[in-house]
């Protein structure tokens, strides 16, 4: 895949707000959150570490509405704070299973662990870039 395709990919999957100290607790059931991110390291579909489009500061969060059935993901890209939100579809085995409405061909996973989430994306159903972010 070239590097402006995944740039591409990974610019479409962006998060939201403050901390919990459980995620394991959390994440063994589908209940809302909020999580503030302190970094995020991008890879490719081959696990090779590459520059993400976007940057993490005080205002980079995570948000789950259980409610709303969408995460929100708040980061910064050109200068400005730029929310994606994703549409859950599912959820199992600690895994929250989203699509963004725009996007027919990618699909991303959310997967809570130790502190960290990490958000698996898919091109057409095959693996194609990972962000691990880590939260508080």
């Amino acid at each position: 895949m070239k590097k402006v395709e995944l740039i591409t990919i990974l610019t479409i999957g962006i998060l939201s707000s403050c901390s919990s100290n459980n995620d394991s607790t959390e994440a063994q059931k589908d209940s809302s959150f909020a999580y503030k991110i302190v970094s995020a390291k991008g890879y490719d579909n081959q696990l090779k570490e590459v520059e993400l489009p976007f940057t993490i500061d005080k205002d980079s969060k995570l948000t789950y509405n259980k409610v709303g059935q969408a995460i929100d993901l708040t980061v910064y890209k050109n200068n400005s704070l730029v929310t994606s939100t994703f549409i859950v579809t599912s959820y199992n085995n600690k895994t929250y299973h989203t699509i963004v409405e725009s996007d027919d061909n990618n699909t991303y996973d959310f997967v809570l662990v130790n502190g960290k989430i990490e958000n698996n994306i898919f091109y057409k159903n095959v693996f194609s870039a990972k962000v691990v972010f880590t939260i508080e």
